[in-house]
């Protein structure tokens, strides 16, 4: 079942410790993707363990779910957990069954999830080839039905170092690394196995180990029974771990080690009113004139994991929330959540040009059972009452509050924040997507102008501000990943892009650049055309898989 751990022992404590971490995001994705909900899917969890994400998915009464492990007692833990949820809508079914095989007909289920399992695929793994992953993948394909969805979560060797307790034992940490397929090894055996990757997210916080900041807790066993990381550790390697604990107890060092160690954050599973009586949008960018061509090259990306994040953290759906859409540009957001039908939308933006391209827009999707408005605003106040709404959303809009920004400092950020927290009700939520320094160093296009990028780092919150100021705003911080495909600016690989205005236009990055350095790239990129050196340019830059491309977060009030 598992060359690591000996899960059939483990079952008996694990539901201690584990959760179903992000089960609602999983079943945004196979929604958004398949265009079906869960309910009309035949679903099935491989390698399902004690059966966590599927007790999640049973409330939604799929048409079937077919779980399978190759613990026995793992499934049997499974069964019992599901069988006391299940409704009759659903057809159930458990088998054990050790990967890769999957002894099902071809083209069985809508949708598959496979949490948490890849690790344990490879008897010898030497960190380059992959073969029972690979032989997996190709399994899920054939049993999934055409335009299925396969979800997998797992860590990367990245993720892992990010990890404070993996730090205990760094000769473990590197056997362990060669577990785990890369992103770029996980996107290339995708590809080889027929599928079409439509998103990836890296969550940025541990939220499928709830004890994982429990510092005593690697001098437990039960503790570590929870990840099967430790099974991987010799005995002499957990007694060393054991004494240096201790040791740092004794000296009071065990909470600095903690906090120097703890890179989840990053590396894990992230509007100016002048003084002058005249009207200000941004400091950045004209957004009247962009409003006119923004809806080419720019799109309401990963809208299904805010509306996953709302509903998960209210217990509302969204048919019942009053929603506010802050800094609504020309609306994306606010028509994807035109289809379920919210009891009420309101939508405010600076631009003029930008809200007008809203309004027409969303008032064309609108029902008659949502009711709509719309308000000429600039952040970061917000002219509404207090407690007046059950979710809001912020998308792309924090760069853009900042007139003279120096990178520590984000004043209108925070006011906007606390505008937020006052004009939600108690227990709503608010949705952050934006992007961070971090992730400006992955974009390819970032390093052909450096010295503006040096200048746009500083109007971007890093994580550690975004978190900082929701709290100090009032906010409790429930969720955060980063999205590892660029899907908010589907043309951003053009590669010739940079050339023309148009493709610049749609990315407020570019409004920093001095006209002289527009022209020194332009002229760059051309040269490299014609040298036929700017894919490898590219290549060598283009690293949003790793870093990310945006993070999303979700706060609650």
């Amino acid at each position: 079942m598992s060359n690591v751990t000996n899960y059939n022992e483990v079952s008996k404590s694990y539901d201690s410790g584990r959760k179903a971490a992000d089960a609602h995001v999983i079943k945004s994705l196979m929604e958004n993707f398949t265009g079906k909900e869960v309910r009309d899917m035949d679903l099935v969890d491989i390698g399902c363990g004690t059966g966590n994400y599927s007790e999640y998915f049973m409330q939604f009464e799929p048409r079937s779910l077919t779980l399978f492990d190759a613990s026995e007692g793992m499934l049997n833990k499974a069964k019992g957990k599901v069988t006391t949820s299940a409704s009759s809508k659903t057809k159930l079914s458990f088998h054990q069954v050790v990967l890769p095989d999957m002894p099902f007909q071809d083209n069985s289920f809508d949708a598959g999830m496979i949490n948490l399992v890849l690790h344990h695929l490879e008897v010898n793994p030497d960190g380059k080839s992959f073969p029972n992953v690979s032989k997996t993948l190709k399994e899920a394909y054939r049993v999934l039905k055409p335009g299925g969805v396969l979800t997998i979560i797992t860590e990367t060797p990245e993720t892992i170092d990010g990890t404070w307790f993996g730090q205990l034992v760094p000769q473990t940490c590197k056997r362990w690394h060669k577990r785990f397929p890369s992103h770029t090894q996980m996107t290339t055996m995708f590809k080889e196995a027929g599928f079409s990757l439509k998103s990836a997210l890296k969550s940025l916080m541990p939220s499928y180990l709830p004890g994982y900041g429990h510092l005593d807790g690697p001098l437990h066993e039960s503790w570590r029974n929870n990840n099967s990381f430790w099974g991987l550790c010799t005995e002499s390697e957990i007694q060393d771990m054991i004494d240096h604990i201790k040791q740092m107890k004794n000296d009071g060092q065990f909470q600095t080690f903690f906090e120097k160690h703890d890179q989840v954050y990053k590396l894990f599973t992230q509007a100016v009113v002048s003084n002058k009586l005249q009207f200000r949008m941004s400091n950045v960018t004209d957004y009247n004139e962009v409003s006119k061509s923004y809806d080419t090259g720019r799109k309401a990306a990963d809208a299904h994991v805010i509306k996953s994040l709302m509903e998960h953290f209210t217990g509302k759906d969204v048919k019942d929330m009053d929603l506010v859409d802050i800094g609504c540009g020309t609306g994306n957001y606010s028509e994807y959540f035109m289809q379920f039908e919210p009891n009420s939308l309101t939508l405010f933006d600076a631009s003029e040009g930008m809200l007008n391209k809203a309004k027409g827009k969303v008032t064309t999707s609108a029902s008659s059972k949502t009711k709509l408005s719309f308000h000429h605003v600039v952040l970061p106040d917000m002219p509404f009452p207090e407690n007046s709404f059950d979710a809001g959303m912020i998308n792309l809009v924090l760069h853009h509050l900042e007139e003279n920004p120096d990178g520590k400092s984000f004043p209108n950020a925070a006011k906007a924040l606390k505008e937020a927290f006052r004009v939600l009700r108690p227990g709503g939520v608010l949705t952050i997507t934006t992007e961070t320094p971090e992730n400006l160093e992955g974009n390819w296009f970032a390093h052909l102008v450096p010295e503006a990028t040096k200048r746009w780092y500083k109007r971007l919150p890093t994580h550690a501000h975004i978190k900082n100021m929701l709290e100090d705003a009032g906010f409790s911080m429930k969720s955060s990943y980063k999205t590892l495909m660029a899907s908010y600016f589907p043309e951003q690989r053009d590669l010739e892009g940079p050339l023309h205005e148009s493709w610049r236009n749609l990315n407020s990055f570019w409004a920093i650049c001095t006209q002289s350095e527009i022209q020194d790239m332009v002229e760059k990129v051309t040269q490299m055309k014609n040298e036929n050196s700017l894919r490898e340019f590219f290549q060598k830059h283009d690293t949003t898989y790793s870093v990310g491309a945006l993070e999303i977060f979700a706060a609650q009030k």
